[in-house]
C-alpha cells in the first residue's frame, strides 16, 4: 500500500480528451504558419512563383511610392516618385514579370524563367545605375540652401522587387532544367527498354 502525501492533483479535462494544452489562438496561428511553411517547402515551384509575383508586385508599387527626398535644414523641400524619375519603366517591367511568372507556372518552360531573370536584371540595372546615384547626391538647392537627397520607401521597394525577381527567375530556370533532364533520361530509358 502506498499513500501519497503530496497535494492532490486535479485532472484537466482537455488533457484527458487527448487534446493538447494551449490550443488557444496563438497555438493555432503557430500551427497554421508551420503548415503553410511545410506546404511551400514541399512545393518549391509554388514558392518560387510566389516570389516572382511578389517581386513584380513590388516593382509596380514602387513606381507610385516616394523614391527620394531632398532635405535641407528646414525639412523636406522636394520629393520624387519612382514613376516620375524613370517614366514608369519599372511598372512595365513589373507587370511583365507578373505575367511571366503566371506563364511559367502554367508551362514550366525554361525560356519563361530566363525571361523573369532578365526582367529582374533589367530592373536592377535601372535601380543601381539610374536611381542609386541620385539618392545619395547633395548640393546647393534652388533656394541657395545645402540639401541632401535620401532614399525613400520606393527605392527600397524597387531594390527588393528586382532582387526577388532575379532570385526567383534563376532558381525557376534551374528547377525547370532539372525537370527537363529527368524527362529526357526517362524517355531514353523507355526507348532502350522497347
Amino acid at each position: 500500500m502506498s499513500t501519497s502525501r503530496g497535494p492532490k492533483r486535479r485532472s484537466d479535462p482537455a488533457l484527458e480528451d487527448g487534446s493538447r494544452a494551449g490550443s488557444g489562438p496563438a497555438e493555432r496561428l503557430r500551427s497554421g504558419a508551420s503548415a503553410g511553411a511545410r506546404f511551400l517547402v514541399a512545393r518549391p515551384l509554388e514558392l518560387l512563383i510566389v516570389c516572382a509575383l511578389v517581386g513584380g508586385g513590388l516593382l509596380v508599387v514602387a513606381e507610385f511610392l516616394t523614391l527620394l527626398q531632398v532635405k535641407t535644414r528646414l525639412g523636406v523641400i522636394f520629393e520624387q516618385t519612382g514613376g516620375d524619375h524613370h517614366s514608369y519603366a519599372l511598372l512595365v517591367i513589373g507587370l511583365a514579370a507578373i505575367g511571366a511568372a503566371l506563364i511559367a507556372r502554367l508551362t514550366e518552360a525554361e525560356p519563361v524563367a530566363l525571361g523573369i531573370l532578365a526582367l529582374g536584371l533589367l530592373a536592377l540595372g535601372i535601380v543601381l545605375i539610374g536611381d542609386l546615384p541620385d539618392t545619395g547626391s547633395s548640393g546647393v538647392t534652388r533656394n541657395g540652401q545645402l540639401g541632401n537627397a535620401n532614399a525613400a520607401s520606393g527605392f527600397w521597394a524597387e531594390l527588393a522587387g528586382s532582387i526577388l525577381a532575379i532570385l526567383a527567375g534563376g532558381t525557376l530556370w534551374a528547377l525547370f532544367r532539372r525537370h527537363e533532364v529527368r524527362r529526357r533520361s526517362m524517355r531514353l530509358r523507355r526507348r532502350a527498354e522497347a
